[in-house]
């Protein structure tokens, strides 16, 4: 075989400055994709959640965590109430079959007290209010300031209304925290 002909037959590889934009291009579609099907973001708009969660804060949520396992007590749900139709952060006090009710500045869960060292203040009083099968009962942590369960037009939320829960605060850089 001629020189000629080996040189035909060599692969032609890319320039050197190419590979590293090819990389590249592949963490970023890898990233999109991530971001289209795993992951979200939403900042904080008002005061419902202090002192968790800050107005302008932006937060991280895992869309298929309430897909892999079903909402636990505590959990920080994104959900879009239908009377809304902005999505809103809460934090589950009340799964499916939970009645719920305060007294006294304290919340009770089935009849007993429910431990909430997140709040900053009281629970103002409100009658029983229950969830039905795959329903969720939320609350803001700042109860005074908030839309939630409490209210009629919001409710229990259905299960397939929860979008994701929210798990670390990335935006500002000094507030990076996980929830």
């Amino acid at each position: 075989m001629t020189l000629a002909a080996k040189k035909k037959k060599r692969i032609r590889r890319p320039p050197a400055w190419l590979r590293p934009v090819s990389a590249l291009s592949a963490v970023l579609a890898i990233i999109l994709l991530l971001y289209a099907l795993v992951l979200d973001l939403r900042p904080v708009q008002g005061d419902s959640m202090e002192p968790t969660l800050h107005e302008g804060e932006w937060v991280l949520i895992l869309r298929p965590s309430f897909a892999l396992r079903g909402p636990k007590y505590g959990d920080l749900a994104v959900f879009i109430p239908a009377a809304v139709g902005d999505a809103w952060i809460k934090r589950v006090v009340g799964l499916p079959g939970d009645v719920l009710h305060a007294e006294e500045g304290r919340l009770y869960r089935n009849g007993e007290p429910v431990s909430e060292g997140y709040l900053a203040e009281t629970t103002p009083a409100f009658s029983a209010i229950k969830s039905w099968s795959n329903e969720y009962l939320v609350l803001g942590d700042h109860r005074t300031n908030s839309s939630d369960s409490r209210e009629q037009v919001i409710g229990a939320i259905p299960r397939n209304q929860l979008h994701g829960r929210a798990v670390y605060v990335i935006w500002p850089p000094s507030a990076w925290r996980p929830l």
